[in-house]
């Protein structure tokens, strides 16, 4: 991020952000007890994947707007919110795959 944006406060925020996803998804999993195995690690990836992706490419977008907060949130989300969508519904349907799938994690 910070070779690309060329911005250390942003990348340090975007940083914070992903790190917090992370803190959040590990703290979850000593709640419930969780172990961390190949398995518990899929929701891991995809929950830093999609993290990055939204938050990043919208916060992205917000930055480098020009305008008071409100145009520059407009712009973001009309620059950046079609893609991002599209990205969350591809995940999405994807996941609908294995609603026909047989495994013991879904029983």
């Amino acid at each position: 991020v910070l070779l690309l944006s060329a911005d250390l406060v942003f990348t340090a925020t975007m940083a914070v952000s992903v790190l917090s996803c992370c803190a959040h998804m590990f703290g979850w999993m000593v709640l419930t007890e969780t172990p961390l195995n190949a398995l518990s690690l899929i929701p891991l990836l995809l929950s830093v994947g999609l993290c990055i992706d939204y938050s990043m490419h919208i916060a992205h977008a917000f930055w480098v707007a020009a305008g008071d907060a409100q145009q520059r949130t407009v712009s973001a989300l009309e620059s950046r919110g079609p893609a991002v969508a599209n990205g969350g519904a591809s995940t999405g349907l994807s996941q609908l795959l294995l609603i026909f799938g047989r495994s013991l994690v879904f029983t």
